[in-house]
């Protein structure tokens, strides 16, 4: 076993993004679980320095999990440098969580971290989302930021988008999927059958594309949106497609976790046809369900072998999505043996491994 290191986790995204919130649980549990002290610094961290976020009885002399932010809805323009100084000094490993979205307190940190004598980690979970403005600045920040680094992503398609602005990385960005955190769940049958959308329902995220796709098949069961609809623009195309009104669309909203989970089991198949997808952690939630999954030749085409265990169809196309979904309703063993292999497939993604594979980088 290692011996034991202090580290320092930094988030640029807040804790209410759910998939950050399983990320850095995750990692963060099983640094500690390794027997390494861990910090985590993140915008709304539920972490406080008495009760951890499940990680009991994991504390070591250094510390154990903490919160550095307060509870003011701000991202890391809200992180407290003179807090954040003495433990980058003590630490280290500092693991830096990125998603592209910078601000100056990225500038703040870069400078803070030069002058500590901890290895930096730059994992980057999202970059160059339609939904996050990208400037020369910013490219400039994160290009000062990653010099002389060593840089994570979870996929090809993330790799190829950071070597785009950031040619210096070539063969200094290492691939680190990320893993599967399923919860327990009570199994119900539906009371009809339905096909999942679980997704914040950003532009990035084609909504309109899918809800095209639907309305061109005869008599489809519910199509179900589970995530957000931030500017209400999915409700309104749903109204002016007639969608809505025939009952063929429904909208849940933001959903729990679990809550998420429970309905990727109970549909058909899940469906994630986004124009940007950096990973694509929900298509391998649902796939470790031992669902079928219809998702866009992004991120996912790194764990989907297209007709084996899911189909893959071009993102921003509404033509092909429509007959990937109709060959998923009308086959249902089609469905069950994508689904069988995804599962399999899913088996091998774990944060045990995405940890070991963190801590073999320093």
């Amino acid at each position: 076993m290692s011996p034991m290191r202090k580290i320092l986790v930094i988030s640029e995204c807040s804790f209410h993004n759910p998939t950050f919130r399983i990320v850095l649980d995750s990692l963060a549990l099983e640094y500690a679980g390794r027997g390494h002290s861990v910090r985590v610094a993140a915008p709304l961290s539920p972490y406080t320095l008495s009760e951890p976020r499940g990680a009991k009885n994991r504390r070591t002399s250094w510390g154990t999990l903490m919160r550095l932010w307060g509870n003011d809805g701000g991202r890391v323009p809200s992180v407290n440098i003179a807090k954040l100084a003495p433990l980058t000094r003590e630490a280290d490993f500092v693991h830096l969580h990125l998603i592209g979205d910078y601000t100056e307190a990225v500038l703040r940190l870069d400078r803070l971290l030069r002058a500590s004598k901890a290895a930096v980690l730059a994992s980057f979970h999202d970059y160059r989302n339609p939904s996050i403005r990208r400037t020369p600045e910013s490219v400039a920040g994160y290009a000062s930021l990653l010099h002389g680094r060593e840089a994570t992503v979870p996929s090809r398609f993330g790799r190829n988008l950071l070597l785009e602005d950031f040619p210096f990385l070539k063969g200094r960005i290492a691939i680190v999927p990320e893993g599967v955190q399923l919860e327990p769940l009570t199994r119900r049958a539906p009371e009809t059958p339905f096909v999942l959308c679980p997704a914040w329902l950003a532009y990035y995220k084609a909504p309109d594309i899918l809800m095209m796709a639907w309305a061109a098949l005869e008599n489809p069961p519910p199509l179900v949106f589970a995530g957000n609809d931030p500017r209400g623009q999915a409700r309104a195309l749903a109204e002016r497609l007639g969608l809505a009104r025939s009952g063929k669309v429904r909208f849940l909203g933001q959903s729990g976790h679990r809550e998420t989970l429970g309905l990727m089991a109970a549909s058909e198949f899940v469906v994630l046809p986004s124009r940007h997808e950096f990973f694509g952690m929900a298509a391998l939630e649902a796939m470790a369900l031992g669902k079928a999954v219809v998702a866009s030749a992004t991120g996912p085409t790194d764990f989907i072998r297209n007709e084996v265990s899911g189909l893959l169809v071009p993102p921003g196309k509404i033509a092909p999505l429509a007959r990937a979904l109709k060959r998923l309703l009308e086959d249902a063993p089609l469905r069950r043996r994508l689904g069988r292999e995804a599962k399999r497939t899913a088996a091998r993604y774990t944060w045990e491994s995405a940890a070991a594979r963190y801590l073999d980088l320093l």
